[in-house]
């Protein structure tokens, strides 16, 4: 847990070139750890990811120019959930990701979470991929041959679907 306080805390400042030119976001990738990340791991993450969401809030608001501020979830990995940030042309490519029509409540998990994930709009989208077996080590198929949505065999080779829930959180006032 040190590690991801570290993570955390490394992650106070927002870089206003890199934010104008692009995007700037703080992912969660701690590859060394167990996968998927356990739940007690996955929760004190989110509250990280909402403890750097509001200290960028608090950088962005004194700018004086639009901007997109986000949390995204990834269930049921994690992996790749992050804080995301941008300003300029590139905010309202962001804000598509929050079609009102897939309004949905933050992922049942996060329940009662002592951030308040209920302050937030979110949105919802499934996501499917299709990776080849072969692609990964030998030690990792038992775990994804178990998370695959569909395995079929594809000549010398196994093609796995997978299906990937994704949040889309930003602050109810729009901001």
């Amino acid at each position: 847990m040190r590690e991801l306080d570290r993570w955390a805390a490394g992650s106070a400042a927002l870089s206003p070139d890199e934010v104008r030119s692009d995007y700037q976001s703080v992912e969660v990738w701690f590859e060394r750890w167990p996968w998927p990340f356990p739940v007690g791991v996955r929760r004190r993450m989110v509250q990280h990811l909402v403890d750097v969401h509001d200290r960028w809030h608090a950088q962005l608001k004194t700018w004086g120019e639009p901007y997109y501020l986000g949390i995204w979830l990834f269930e049921p990995e994690f992996k790749g959930s992050q804080v995301c940030a941008t300003a300029g042309w590139r905010a309202a490519e962001y804000l598509q990701r929050h079609d009102p029509a897939r309004r949905s409540p933050p992922p049942r998990l996060y329940d009662g979470h002592p951030r308040d994930l209920r302050r937030f709009e979110w949105t919802s989208w499934v996501h499917t991929e299709r990776e080849r077996l072969s692609g990964y080590d030998r030690a990792d198929w038992p775990l994804l041959l178990r998370r695959a949505r569909s395995v079929e065999r594809t000549g010398d080779d196994v093609e796995l679907t997978f299906e990937h829930r994704a949040w889309y959180g930003r602050l109810a006032d729009g901001a």
